[in-house]
Order: C-alpha cells, then structure tokens, then sequence
C-alpha cells in the first residue's frame, strides 16, 4: 500500500543551485527525500535521514526551503500522469503538473 502525501517542500541543492529535491511528509508523519543524503545512506537499523528531513522533523523546513505546496491526486477523467514522474526530485515536472500539486 502507498503512503499518502500531505505535504512537499523543495529544497536547492547545496552544491548545484540547478538541482532541486523534494522532502516528501507522508499523513502517518514519516518523510522522504530525493536527495543523495537520504536515497544513499541507511543506518543500521534501517531508517533513513537527511538534512531536509530533518528540518521538517524540527518544523524549520520553510525557513530552508525553495518552495512548499500540498499535493492532490487527479480525479478519475482528468488524464493520466505518471505520480513517480511527479515525484521525480530532478525533473520540473512536479512545479507544472496541475493534476497533482496545489499550492497551500
């Protein structure tokens, strides 16, 4: 089963000001982040972490961020779009897809 997504934030890269990466808070509080720190490393007791989840965690992501928004899924009949091309933390896609994002 996938999680829902409550809410995204997006955040520069420190190293390529070109490269963004979406921290993902899923209804049940846990996050995900498209950012090597959280997609390469995993501890021991396999939870993840980043700096961007962790400003999440400490409730400071939009002092950080580039931008924030929530995120809906389109109705039945709205056309089809590929979520994890949506999710995709490289790609612009996620900005211009008017069937999943919404801004709050």
């Amino acid at each position: 089963m996938k999680k829902q997504i409550t809410r995204v934030w997006t955040f520069a890269s420190g190293s390529d000001p070109n490269i963004e990466y979406e921290t993902l808070q899923y209804v049940d509080g846990t996050t995900s982040c498209g950012c090597p720190g959280w997609t390469r490393r995993v501890a021991v007791d396999g939870s993840r972490s980043c700096k961007h989840t962790r400003y999440v965690d400490m409730g400071t992501a939009e002092d950080n961020c580039t931008a924030t928004h929530g995120l809906r899924h389109p109705a039945i009949g709205q056309g089809d779009c590929d979520l994890a091309r949506c999710r995709s933390r490289r790609s612009s896609h996620n900005r211009d897809c008017p069937r999943h994002l919404v801004a709050i």
